[in-house]
């Protein structure tokens, strides 16, 4: 992740957990904070049966962010966000696309997009 504007910084988003609606964290060098999704916004997602090459896209999602540590410490904030992906899919043995909700992604590739009106 690289962040442009109150402060710039590279760095990495991960989520709290596994659950597909698990907070996610936000570390940079000097700190970092928590980033909770308060609105999927409009999502769309399609896929190809044959490839099992999957797209997918959210646009106006929003967030707020929180618990901030280091010299993020004190941040809120509110923003939206619009993001972009492919995924590959997994096969099955028979060599069809393992189209479970729990089947995790062969690779992954995901961009997005956020603004937010911050405060330290």
């Amino acid at each position: 992740m690289a962040a442009t504007g109150v402060f710039t910084a590279v760095g990495t988003i991960k989520g709290k957990s596994t659950a597909n609606d698990a907070p996610l964290y936000a570390t940079f060098p000097h700190g970092g904070f928590t980033i909770i999704t308060t609105s999927d916004g409009h999502q769309t997602q399609s896929g190809n049966a044959k490839t099992c090459v999957y797209t997918f896209g959210m646009t106006d999602g929003k967030f707020r962010l929180e618990d901030g540590t280091g010299v993020y410490k004190g941040i809120s904030g509110t923003g939206t966000v619009n993001l972009t992906g492919k995924a590959t899919g997994p096969r099955l043995a028979d060599g069809k696309c393992n189209t479970a909700n729990n089947a995790q992604p062969v690779s992954m590739t995901q961009t997005g997009h956020a603004t937010a009106q911050l405060k330290f």
